[in-house]
């Protein structure tokens, strides 16, 4: 493991196979950060003690996935999924002024309404007066 991944994770992995052994059944380690060297990978790791009938020693078979591609899928949908929500949250503000807007609109149509319907016979009235 040393020779593959960094000494942190070598060290990881030891204390995993340790632990496999230990409890003689299968561990599943889905998700976990791998610095190899040449930057960091997420692997889904999959442990199984063998017993050895020969040497009378317990064995372990471990696969590993490269799920990198698909972590970062994941964290992209996240990142999306959360604009998405602030976009909503902003749409629904501006959504909401809009209303407002327009009933103050129609409240300012009413009161021209009624503003002219005052002012009409008062304009007959002084008319009126003049004759």
């Amino acid at each position: 493991d040393h020779q593959i991944f960094s000494k942190e994770s070598a060290e990881y992995f030891r204390q995993v196979d340790e632990s496999v052994i230990k409890r003689g059944k299968l561990i599943d380690v889905p998700e976990e950060i791998v610095d190899t060297g040449d930057g960091e990978v997420w692997l889904h790791t999959v442990k199984v003690p063998v017993d050895d009938k020969i040497g009378g020693r317990t064995l372990i078979v471990g696969i590993s996935e490269d799920i990198t591609e698909r972590v970062r899928a994941r964290e992209q949908l996240e990142r999306l999924n959360r604009n998405l929500s602030e976009k909503n949250k902003e749409l629904e503000s501006t959504q909401l002024q809009l209303i407002q807007a327009e009933k103050m609109e129609s409240v300012g149509r009413l009161a021209a309404g009624v503003a002219h319907e005052v002012k009409n016979p008062l304009a007959l009235l002084l008319m009126g007066v003049e004759y």
